[in-house]
């Protein structure tokens, strides 16, 4: 294999293992609510908007020389109080999605390894938070290495599970359209597909070989988008209003018991993968933009949504649907605000020059705006 062809596949697959995380496992449900009208709608106009975003972002970390991350480059392009406003931002992001993946997470190793050794679930999500949190102390070296070999594999059984439940199909299972649910699919399907914490980790990886960014964005972003909708619509089609918060128990009912043990280890990967290049890019945040030591930085990025799951003990889907919606919005605005500023204020010439009209980009800056006031209508 060439050098070149290995940073491809290292990048390509450290987005795609960014993308493919617990937010898939909510898919399905909230599809089954409001209806295939609507989640074709929303994997449409969500896949190529977040697509949008990733380049967007991509041509940030292009046209800036130094090594940074959202924070950072929120305070290049946007001064200190956009600085505040993003590291804000992205760390309660981060949060909402570690939170969501040490729920699920712990969730499919005590499926896992309950029947072995006995316990209870909140044991099992401990003891995956603190193999995870270890991890992360490792660093992105480890993290590429393995991340090839994992997406591989998760890839695999997203396609395995729902060819194995194919026979049982049923069209009628497949709601048209329930106005009741029409937005709640746009929060989680959001937080599902969103991988932009990997891109300048890909940098890092590809160095000296940055003209492959885009490439890398595209296939990145692409593969986990269509793999992600055929796997959520199978399984509406077999489990209809059967289909459970995290997918594969509402499987079991249909499929049998011999899908648990795949589908929580297919989980379990997927979730692993997500929870340490997530972690990393937030510990390696509070590094190198907020100047806080290694310890204290891994210990503010895993420990702090312990905490919050300790205390709170939320709801998954909630999780997952108020991270997307509402923090995943105001990311998404400010990465598109800090493009159209870094193509008048970068200092490096870019391995690619995105030529996209300003009003594409202020009609996605308004689809996350409107995310953004329905959600917090909704919670208030």
């Amino acid at each position: 294999m060439t050098f070149k062809i290995k940073q491809f596949l290292y990048g390509t697959s450290m987005l795609i293992g960014m993308i493919v995380g617990v937010g898939v496992f909510g898919v399905p449900y909230v599809i089954a609510k409001a209806g295939w009208a609507m989640g074709v709608f929303y994997f449409v106009l969500i896949g190529a908007i977040l697509l949008l975003t990733h380049l967007f972002y991509g041509e940030i970390v292009l046209r800036t020389k130094e090594n940074h991350r959202f924070a950072g480059f929120a305070e290049k392009y946007l001064g200190k109080y956009g600085r505040a406003i993003g590291t804000a931002v992205i760390v309660l992001s981060f949060y909402g999605a570690l939170l969501a993946y040490i729920i699920v997470g712990g969730r499919f190793v005590h499926v896992l390894f309950n029947p072995i050794f006995g316990g209870s679930e909140l044991a099992y999500q401990v003891i995956f938070f603190a193999i995870m949190s270890l991890m992360i102390l490792i660093g992105i070296k480890f993290i590429a290495g393995a991340e090839m070999t994992m997406s591989a594999l998760i890839i695999l059984m997203m396609l395995l599970i729902p060819l194995a439940a194919l026979k049982f199909f049923n069209f009628n299972n497949l709601i048209a359209f329930d106005k009741t649910y029409a937005f709640l699919p746009y929060g989680v399907i959001l937080f599902a597909l969103g991988g932009s914490a990997a891109i300048p980790e890909i940098r890092e990886i590809i160095k000296e070989d940055e003209k492959e960014m885009k490439k890398i964005i595209i296939w990145g972003s692409l593969i986990p988008f269509i793999i992600t909708a055929f796997f959520a619509f199978v399984i509406v089609g077999v489990t209809g209003a059967k289909t459970s918060e995290e997918t594969i128990l509402g499987l079991q009912g249909i499929l049998g018991n011999w899908i648990v043990f795949p589908g929580a280890f297919f989980g379990l990967l997927a979730i692993a993968t997500s929870f340490l290049v997530l972690g990393v890019n937030l510990k390696e945040m509070f590094i190198l933009d907020i100047k806080l030591s290694k310890y204290f930085s891994w210990f503010l990025a895993v420990f702090a949504p312990f905490l919050i799951f300790l205390i709170a003990s939320p709801g998954f889907i909630n999780v997952i649907s108020i991270t997307g919606s509402l923090f995943g919005g105001l990311a998404g605005i400010l990465m598109i605000i800090m493009y159209l500023k870094a193509k008048k204020l970068g200092d490096r010439q870019p391995e690619f020059n995105l030529k996209i009209p300003k009003l594409i980009s202020y009609f996605a800056i308004l689809i996350y705006a409107l995310g953004i006031i329905y959600e917090i209508v909704y919670l208030f």
